[in-house]
């Protein structure tokens, strides 16, 4: 199984052999730029279940897929609801605890509304995976804290910042008994503004239990779920919460 665990105990194997062989240094620099690129695939492709294993597709008979945002709440939220509404359709919304103190109107509207909210941390800073597994933690729970005040639940469900993950995010995760969602459908909307590109990116193939990743927090956001929920209507697939498809508790 490719994983940390198993990655370590192979190289730690490799390593013996060359010190055996007596490999000269060529051939540890190469072990180790391979293995350095072996790390940071698993870090940066949650897909993977490299450090922790995450729920990246949801199989189901049902004919369901999940939809998810992240980054939210923001005023753009109001016209993703408005869309999804309008189509009956329920998400997920991976939600910055930060966000959450800034818009407490906007959750209370996700929640009232009947979709799901996961954590996505308080701050989403770019050096969350760097952090110490203190911080780690304490990020993690300030913004499970600040979601509470809002709709009195704790999020159950959890996504990394830019789904990066490494053994410390791993161990927290597994200490705070979150479930860890990544996605096996990327939308790129936050580097691509070709909306025709993003909507044959994430309808190319698609089929019951995918996670779809969207961003709440674009003005483009609503349209661009407009136009995917046409096609997803179109092929006759229902949108439901993750915990819902999979009949698991979503919130503490």
């Amino acid at each position: 199984m490719f994983n940390f665990r198993t990655v370590n105990l192979i190289s730690a194997l490799a390593v013996i052999c060359l010190v055996l062989l007596k490999a000269g240094i060529f051939f540890f620099l190469m072990f180790c730029v391979f293995y350095v690129i072996l790390i940071l695939c698993g870090s940066f492709f949650i897909q993977l279940n490299f450090f922790l294993k995450s729920l990246n597709s949801v199989p189901n008979n049902k004919n369901c897929i999940a939809i998810t945002f992240d980054d939210g709440p923001s005023p753009n939220t109001l016209d993703v609801l408005e869309v999804l509404d309008r189509w009956k359709v329920k998400a997920t919304f991976f939600c910055i605890g930060s966000e959450a103190e800034k818009y407490p109107d906007i959750i209370r509207k996700i929640h009232a509304e009947g979709h799901l909210i996961g954590n996505h941390t308080f701050s989403h800073s770019n050096m969350f995976p760097v952090l110490g597994i203190q911080k780690i933690n304490s990020d993690i729970l300030k913004a499970s804290e600040a979601i509470n005040r809002v709709i009195k639940h704790k999020p159950l469900f959890f996504r990394p910042p830019f789904g990066v993950t490494n053994p410390k995010i791993g161990k927290a995760v597994k200490m705070l008994g979150l479930t860890c969602v990544g996605w096996n459908k990327r939308s790129l909307d936050t580097v691509s503004n070709n909306r025709n590109g993003i909507l044959k990116r994430v309808t190319k193939n698609l089929k019951p239990g995918d996670v779809i990743l969207f961003h709440d927090n674009l003005p483009s956001s609503s349209q661009i779920l407009n136009q995917f929920l046409t096609v997803v209507h179109d092929r006759g697939f229902k949108c439901e919460r993750i915990d819902n498809i999979l009949n698991i508790q979503g919130y503490e």
